[in-house]
């Protein structure tokens, strides 16, 4: 279940963790109202964020455009002249357009009520592989084996995980160790 705002150690807020239900007389309310928030928060992104991403397009180009130098540490990868690349939070897909050619594509976002708009999007950029898309936190990427990505991509998300130390140990974790690129 999902609980309801709290402030973290760092005293951001937070939307999404475990309840506990002992604590609450409803929750059943509660968590069918982030339920709902969720779905709500995935509908208005779009036309709040197109500002912004406008705004930002050029700096973001020229900040992704370091990619282009990067190898992969897979052999394999690197013969094709891929990437394989996370993004943490990459809600309806907005860097899409920043990839380079031949990137192995995986994502954890914490919202899956993103997952239409982000497959919708992702449509308009075929020399994107998507290799998975996992509902879940970056605090706990378990789903990605160690030493397997060359570069994490994680754009306005940091600012609000529930553990940034711990969303930073499992960037590490999942790095390869030849990797040092975080954008």
């Amino acid at each position: 279940m999902l609980c309801p705002p709290r402030r973290s150690k760092q005293g951001k807020l937070c939307l999404a963790g475990t309840m506990n239900e002992k604590k609450y007389n409803r929750p059943w309310l509660l968590s069918n109202s982030f339920l709902f928030l969720y779905r709500f928060f995935a509908n208005i992104y779009n036309p709040m964020m197109k500002t912004y991403h406008k705004t930002c397009r050029e700096l973001k180009r020229q900040h992704f455009d370091s990619m282009k130098n990067h190898q992969s540490a897979d052999p394999e990868l690197r013969k094709k002249g891929a990437l394989r690349v996370l993004e943490i939070g990459p809600g309806p897909g907005y860097n899409f357009e920043f990839y380079p050619k031949n990137c192995e594509l995986t994502v954890v976002e914490v919202n899956g009520h993103f997952r239409d708009q982000f497959f919708a999007k992702q449509v308009d950029h075929p020399q994107i592989k998507l290799d998975r898309f996992i509902v879940g936190f970056a605090e706990d990427m378990k789903g990605i084996p160690d030493n397997s990505i060359d570069i994490v991509v994680s754009t306005m998300v940091l600012c609000s995980v529930r553990d940034v130390d711990k969303a930073l140990k499992e960037i590490k974790r999942v790095l390869a160790p030849v990797s040092s690129n975080i954008h």
